[in-house]
């Protein structure tokens, strides 16, 4: 049971045997019939904190091991933990909360959903910048692919991605009212910011 009550789950990601939820301020590890095992995070802006974890990604995350990876989209950064003893480990962090709304200097614009690829690559899609970006396994930037439009490979507000297999991934393309089917090679796109 979340220690808020009044909010609903914004994602839920199963894998293996645990399910893992998010909701404003709050990230929970539970057991598949709805046993909470571990919980943690409050809702702010400092790290170990969130304002919206809309992404939520388990896996192999290079020199991180196992880890859960939370793109925020309110704090525009994404943070990686591990569970050691039950207890959340925060390992890396990318990107920073805006000031104001006038700031421009961030690594995403809303970072939505995540996946990986069997490279071990993150890839998440950035809904104000219209795009993916993607990083090595390490978490280091990459590169950013896409544009704002209609087009084929071109996305309007995207808010989710899932891995096929080899370079093909499927986009939620939200305001274009479309799933993409892409092939996204990251040593033929631009280089990120």
């Amino acid at each position: 049971e979340f220690k808020k009550k009044e909010t609903v789950p914004l994602r839920v990601l199963v894998d293996g045997n645990k399910l893992y939820i998010t909701q404003v301020g709050q990230i929970a590890v539970a057991d598949l019939n709805g046993k909470i095992e571990t919980d943690w995070g409050k809702e702010g802006r400092a790290l170990g904190s969130f304002r919206y974890p809309n992404g939520i990604l388990v896996g192999k995350i290079g020199k991180f091991g196992k880890s859960i990876l939370i793109s925020d989209s309110n704090n525009n950064s994404v943070q990686i933990f591990s569970i050691k003893k039950g207890k959340p480990i925060l390992k890396a962090y990318l990107g920073k909360p805006p000031k104001s709304l006038k700031d421009t200097d961030l690594k995403f614009g809303l970072p939505m959903g995540a996946t990986l690829d069997d490279q071990g690559r993150i890839y998440i899609v950035d809904a104000f910048n219209h795009s993916v970006r993607i990083l090595d396994n390490d978490g280091n930037d990459i590169a950013e692919l896409g544009k704002q439009g209609s087009a084929d490979g071109r996305y309007h507000y995207p808010t989710d991605i899932t891995y096929i297999s080899g370079n093909r991934f499927i986009v939620a393309d939200k305001w274009n009212d479309r799933i993409q089917i892409c092939e996204l090679n990251p040593g033929e796109v631009k280089k990120s910011k």
